[in-house]
């Protein structure tokens, strides 16, 4: 999936939800991520994650748990939505509702969100 239609779906998700990003990038892409990737930062601000940072990387559960617990959010409320299906099965035991979006051009207006 493009760049861009990753950020066009999370923008559409973002207006009914709090959205967060978790990257296994590391300390230097978290160090230059305003310039490297401004869209991202933009987009997620103080929401975006990265592994580094926890005690794990996707897919181990561990750094899934500790992500929703930072987020002051329940497993049952998060969604996990990734292209790597490794990372969404690593997911699917902490955080009960996971998709991987696997068509190369995914519609942000097909998936419904509700709180």
């Amino acid at each position: 999936m493009a760049r861009s239609e990753a950020l066009e779906i999370a923008g559409c998700v973002a207006e009914r939800a709090t959205i967060a990003c978790l990257t296994n990038n590391g300390p230097l892409m978290r160090e230059h991520i305003n310039e490297i990737f401004p869209e991202a930062h933009e987009l997620f601000g103080e929401l975006l994650f990265f592994s580094c940072g926890l005690p794990a990387a996707k897919p181990d559960p561990k750094a899934f748990r500790t992500l929703v617990t930072r987020l002051c959010s329940e497993p049952k409320r998060t969604l996990f939505i990734d292209d790597d299906e490794g990372y969404v099965f690593g997911a699917a035991e902490p955080v009960y509702t996971c998709t991987a979006i696997r068509t190369p051009n995914p519609s942000p207006t097909s998936y419904e969100i509700s709180r």
